[in-house]
Parts: structure tokens; sequence; C-alpha cells
């Protein structure tokens, strides 16, 4: 097995949808630490739906976004992930992003 990468997964939770108003009210967030082996990481992401690197420069491919929340089927309130890769050097991260994206 190679090396392990450290991913924090950050899971923001929103208030179910009110009459009238034009967002939902953040409840709050939570992080999740997992260590996966650098050939699992795609593997990981594409999993857990996190198929949609970051834009910014801040992110870069180090960054990874779930193209869907979850929305509580009861309380209407939705959760949404973003996934961050620590560890990696910039080659591994292009890796990571063509094995995710088959760009």
């Amino acid at each position: 097995m190679g090396r392990l990468i450290k991913i924090t997964q950050h899971v923001t939770i929103y208030a179910a949808w009110e009459d009238g108003a034009d967002e939902r009210e953040n409840l709050g967030s939570d992080s999740i630490v997992e260590w996966h082996y650098l050939e699992d990481v795609a593997t990981h992401l594409r999993a857990v739906g996190a198929t949609e690197p970051s834009s910014s420069p801040y992110g870069g491919l180090h960054t990874w976004y779930s193209t869907e929340g979850y929305e509580h089927p009861y309380s209407g309130e939705l959760e949404e992930s973003s996934f961050h890769l620590d560890g990696l050097a910039d080659d591994e991260a292009r890796a990571i992003y063509t094995a995710v994206t088959n760009r």
C-alpha cells in the first residue's frame, strides 16, 4: 500500500425552506476526518459524489464538492459536503483530478 492522505469532509447543514424565503438558514457545520491510501482517493471521491473540483485558486485541485446535497425526507434539512485533501503534491492532485473527472 502507498502512503495515507488526510481527507477532511466539511458538512454544512441548512434548514428546510421557509415560505417566502430567498435562501435556507445555515444551521451550522461539522468536520469529519478520514485517511485513505493515495491510490484509493479518487475512488473514494467518486463514491461519495464529490466530483466537482474547486475552481478557486485557494482550493484548486485539493478541494472537491459533492454535486448534490442530501435533503432529509422528514425534516427537509439539507446537508452539503466539501472534501479537502491534505498532503498531496501537485502532480498527485492532477492525477486524482484526471481519475475523477476523466479529463
